[in-house]
């Protein structure tokens, strides 16, 4: 496994591979989640940050983004992006009303992953993708079926 200097020697930063959603990503938020939560994430961005909206617009046509909001970047950057990611999300929640429906309250979860992607786009960084593996615990998933019946 190469370390964090080997991985970002030839990048700014280490992203998710991407996933292909099948369609717009911004139509995709639309129908997955709420379309008036998206409508006021893309008001924020365009009267905050209107320097934005070309990668905020290149994004949302696009059908595939990186997922799971993990990435490594040096310290500076990751600086600079928290300061405008949270710069949009506190003003988004300012304007919306959380649902209640447990997997729509993640909301701003799901804004940032679109909203790295952005981040990414706009700045023109170098973007080296690694997959995500993603493990179950089988007993934890039988639990959960049982619940659910």
């Amino acid at each position: 496994m190469p370390d964090v200097q080997e991985l970002l020697s030839d990048a700014d930063i280490v992203m998710s591979c991407p996933y292909k959603v099948g369609y717009p990503v911004g139509i995709h938020y639309r129908v997955k989640h709420r379309a008036c939560d998206f409508r006021a994430m893309r008001a924020v961005v365009r009267e905050k940050f209107p320097e934005y909206m070309p990668a905020f617009r290149s994004v949302m046509r696009s059908t595939q983004m990186s997922l799971a909001n993990m990435f490594i970047m040096r310290r500076e950057l990751f600086d600079d992006y928290c300061r405008w990611l949270f710069g949009v999300l506190f003003e988004v929640e300012r304007r919306i009303v959380i649902s209640t429906d447990p997997f729509q309250m993640r909301v701003f979860g799901f804004m940032a992953e679109r909203l790295m992607n952005v981040w990414v786009r706009h700045h023109g960084l170098r973007v080296k993708h690694l997959p995500v593996w993603v493990v179950v615990d089988e007993n934890l998933k039988k639990s959960r079926t049982k619940a659910n019946v």
